[in-house]
């Protein structure tokens, strides 16, 4: 009767603990980023609106998102026109 060889299989093994042995050290570095500390709004008042997501894609198409629109290409005149009346004609509000 024939029996199954297991040399192979344990080889393979050991090439497979030895592989991730090497690796594991390599894949805890990273990349240091620095990242901004998120201040106070400047306003109260911008903290109680819905927010906006302003999107540029990579042919330099404008999408704004107010809340649950279908996201659709638009003119920067027609972003700026839909966030003026958020912010005030004389407000300046941050984003970030």
């Amino acid at each position: 009767m024939g029996e199954i060889n297991v040399v192979p299989y344990i080889d393979v093994m050991l090439v497979l603990l030895i592989i991730s042995m090497i690796t594991a050290p390599l894949l805890t570095q990273g990349i240091k980023v620095d990242l901004p500390k998120r201040g106070e709004p400047l306003d109260p008042e911008c903290s109680k609106m819905p927010s906006a997501v302003l999107s540029v894609d990579r042919s330099g198409a404008l999408y704004m998102k107010l809340e649950a629109e279908i996201r659709q290409p638009l003119a920067a005149d027609a972003v700026a026109a839909r966030v003026r009346p958020r912010c005030g004609a004389t407000r300046t509000c941050l984003c970030w």
